[in-house]
């Protein structure tokens, strides 16, 4: 077998109508050298049928665990990994025929860690949109503190996927996907592997195909105090690696990463008042809103940044104005998804 310079892992379950597009997407890039590790993490639908149907390519490797969540499937696949660099591919998307080889091609010209590139992100047959993950040129050599910072301060994603990881970053820092949470773990993970890179280079062109789904997970009530808990392991790990300057950032993305997922509702919404949980977070986000050493850093320009700016800064004058403020952004909200759905 040729030399693996890429291991893409693609966790499995409950996607039979989007799988073999996905694989298709990978067997087709025009870089050769990969291999593909299938994790079926206990799918009970048609998947694997669909899958045995590509298992011809020797480049594939299936292999079938019990259920155990996301993380846990791309554990399994990180450990059995052969390539230099590793690739994690979530198996209802796909990816642009040249995705890894550009993102490799990259990773070797500038001898990087990580290479990030662009989400295309469908939710529709009519209307897709990009997500930058972060503004830099395609010149530009980044340091973890470069990158952490626009992310922090809201121009990042915090996926794992739409990125090329070198693997070592994985094994020499002991670094794993937490398994204990359902929700966040891309983001209790992501700024570590980050943190422990050298240089980490962008490609400004959507490689990635996001696919958002009628069922996909992110359209039902999440768990958002597993975001808090992937929040604080975050600043966690930066601390006890001495990175004193998260103290400066560390508001900002609690109010980014944490509280955005509040912002649908007020404190008198039925969803508050019927759930403990979400509850609690509302309660500790109106406490910060109020508390004058809890400051969130806002850029300048565009629109969103001055209604976020005027919410907050209605938050610290009273909860009442910022509660009306934020009641006005949701109905805002909900008109533009009506006119344009």
């Amino acid at each position: 077998m040729n030399k693996v310079y890429v291991s893409v892992i693609i966790p499995v379950y409950n996607t039979e109508k989007y799988i073999e597009e996905c694989l298709q997407s990978v067997l087709k890039q025009t870089m050769r050298n990969i291999e593909i590790i299938i994790v079926n993490d206990g799918t009970p639908d048609d998947s694997i049928n669909k899958i045995k149907k590509f298992l011809d390519d020797g480049r594939i490797t299936l292999l079938n665990k019990k259920n155990g969540g996301l993380s846990s499937a791309r554990n399994a696949g990180i450990k059995i990994a052969r390539g230099e660099y590793i690739f994690h591919l979530d198996s209802d998307d796909f990816i642009d025929l040249e995705a890894i080889e550009k993102m490799y091609d990259k990773a070797m010209k500038y001898n990087l860690d990580v290479v990030i590139t662009d989400i295309n992100v469908f939710y529709n047959q009519r209307n897709n949109l990009i997500w930058r993950d972060g503004i830099f040129t395609e010149e530009q050599i980044l340091s973890p503190q470069e990158y952490l910072i626009q992310f922090f301060l809201g121009d990042g994603t915090p996926a794992i996927w739409n990125k090329l990881w070198k693997k070592n970053l994985y094994l020499e820092n002991k670094i794993f996907h937490p398994e204990n949470i359902s929700y966040g773990e891309d983001g209790a993970t992501m700024p570590k592997l980050i943190l422990k890179s050298s240089k980490i280079g962008k490609i400004n062109e959507a490689l990635y195909k996001y696919r958002q789904t009628p069922n996909s997970m992110m359209k039902k009530s999440i768990k958002i105090a597993e975001y808090l808990f992937s929040y604080n392991g975050v600043i966690d790990f930066m601390l006890s690696n001495n990175e004193q300057w998260i103290y400066k950032y560390a508001d900002t993305f609690k109010y980014n990463y944490v509280y955005i997922h509040l912002k649908e509702y007020i404190l008198i919404s039925p969803t508050i008042l019927k759930n403990l949980e979400y509850k609690n977070i509302y309660i500790e986000f109106l406490n910060d809103m109020k508390n004058k050493t809890f400051k969130v850093i806002l850029k300048t320009g565009g629109i969103k940044l001055f209604f976020k700016k005027l919410e907050i800064n209605c938050y610290k004058k009273s909860l009442i104005i910022g509660e009306i403020m934020k009641l006005f952004h949701i109905i805002i909200s909900k008109i533009k998804i009506k006119l344009f759905n």
